[in-house]
Order: structure tokens, then C-alpha cells, then sequence
């Protein structure tokens, strides 16, 4: 793992690993032919609101589970004030 103040001394050898490579023939940026080569439909935008719908979507399902054990949470909440009511009640005294 290479921290940050030894990136420097490392940087000739990354120039070196992304010269040596190389893309097989047709499979090259320049090889692209707008005729016969496929072209995603969707574009970055597309790409950001269908992760932003899978997130979506997971908050749907989460809000759902906690939407269902809500109604436990607000009966056990109510029980406890009832309890705490009831113990903490002043008993008045008879005229």
C-alpha cells in the first residue's frame, strides 16, 4: 500500500505501466465506428436516478419494515407513559 508522501516516488512507475499497455486491434477508442458499433441508450444522467432508484428503493423498503413494527414501538411507548402516569399520579385528598 503506497501512502501519499510516497506517491511521488512512484509516479514513474504507473507512466511506465499505462505506457505498456495496449488494446487489442478494433477494441481501440480510435477503432469505433458509429454505424456498426452499439451505443448505450442511456446516458450519465440515466445511469445517476437509476442508482438514485436503487437507493430509492432500498428506503422504501426500510421505511416500510420500520413502518410496521411502528405501531409496536408507539404501543409500547404509550404502555410505559400509562405506567409512568399511573405511579407518578397525586393521590388528591378527600374533602
Amino acid at each position: 500500500m503506497t501512502g501519499l508522501k510516497e506517491l511521488p516516488q512512484h509516479k514513474g512507475d504507473a507512466q511506465d505501466l499505462l505506457g505498456a499497455l495496449e488494446f487489442l486491434d478494433g477494441k481501440r477508442y480510435t477503432d469505433f465506428n458509429a454505424s456498426t458499433d452499439k451505443v448505450a441508450e442511456y446516458g450519465l444522467a440515466a445511469l445517476v436516478l437509476g442508482v438514485g432508484a436503487k437507493k430509492l428503493g432500498f428506503l422504501a423498503v426500510a421505511f416500510a419494515f420500520l413502518a410496521k413494527f411502528a405501531k409496536v414501538i408507539i404501543l409500547g411507548v404509550a404502555g410505559v407513559g400509562a405506567l409512568a402516569a399511573k405511579f407518578f399520579k397525586r393521590n388528591k385528598p378527600q374533602a
